[in-house]
């Protein structure tokens, strides 16, 4: 029985997307991040910055 919140949401991640132990660590990561505060304004600029940005993710590099 897992007991720590954070790993057990991973576990989850990974089951029911696909990913790998370290991606899924990155979304909890993310997840974490956002629920701690409002981040920036995102403007077209910015979101298009993200967006190369979740594809290097994505691609592992």
């Amino acid at each position: 029985m897992l007991l720590d919140v954070k790993k057990q949401f991973r576990m989850e991640v990974k089951r029911n997307s696909g990913l790998g132990w370290y991606r899924s660590l990155q979304l909890v990561k993310h997840v974490e991040m956002h629920r701690a505060g409002p981040g920036p304004h995102i403007d077209q600029n910015m979101r298009e910055r993200l967006t190369l940005a979740y594809r290097q993710i994505i691609k592992g590099k």
